[in-house]
């Protein structure tokens, strides 16, 4: 039984060691543009300046292995430029990207990992003029789910400050009209930072855990 006591207790003390959580602020700049099939707005779309912002997790898994959890507000969708005149087409969206992380010891990094999107609000705005699309089912309208895969690099200058591109592809077709896809994709650089420190690691002593 005291074996099994010391056992128990010097893996979760060798967990807490190397588990650390980390929360941060993310904010940064979009190019927002889409996949499509149609051929005529495959020719007229083009990318959409947009933005991004909200929380950041960061959970460590060891000394350079992590998981980072996001809750992302972002704006997507496409500028649409005809013979005349341009349109905007813009979705505003929660996003939940869940990334694994490998980041060096000198600071660079590189993750990937789902992106979970849950579409809020499209419109379609000319000028001074905005049409609300809708979200839902029906033609004409944007469905809510849209799920995607994150690519990520970057740097991470000091213990509280990281610079970071990256790369969300959609996988979900947004349209409800037959034969028509329509993919959000974004190109996107970031500055995230933490507003708790790094945690020192708990250093046990066996020998204390025996007696």
């Amino acid at each position: 039984m005291r074996k099994l006591t010391f056992a128990l207790t010097f893996i979760l003390l060798s967990e807490a060691s190397f588990t650390q959580v980390r929360l941060g602020f993310r904010a940064g700049f979009n190019l927002a543009h889409i996949s499509t099939n149609d051929d005529d707005l495959n020719e007229d779309k083009k990318m959409m300046p947009a933005y991004q912002f909200g929380p950041v997790f960061e959970i460590g898994l060891g000394n350079t292995l992590f998981l980072q959890p996001q809750v992302l507000f972002q704006l997507k969708g496409t500028k649409i430029q005809h013979n005349n005149h341009t349109d905007n087409v813009k979705i505003s969206a929660l996003d939940l990207p869940l990334n694994l992380v490998f980041r060096s010891p000198a600071g660079f990094f590189i993750g990937a990992g789902p992106n979970f999107g849950l579409n809020l609000k499209a419109v379609s705005k000319h000028e001074d003029d905005v049409d609300d699309l809708g979200i839902g089912d029906r033609p004409g309208e944007v469905k809510p789910f849209d799920l995607g895969g994150n690519l990520n690099l970057g740097f991470l200058f000091s213990e509280n400050i990281l610079i970071s591109g990256n790369y969300l592809k959609g996988f979900s077709n947004l349209s409800n009209v037959s034969g028509l896809d329509w993919k959000n994709n974004l190109i996107s650089m970031s500055l995230t930072i933490y507003l708790t420190k790094k945690k020192n690691k708990i250093k046990t002593d066996v020998n204390a855990t025996m007696n």
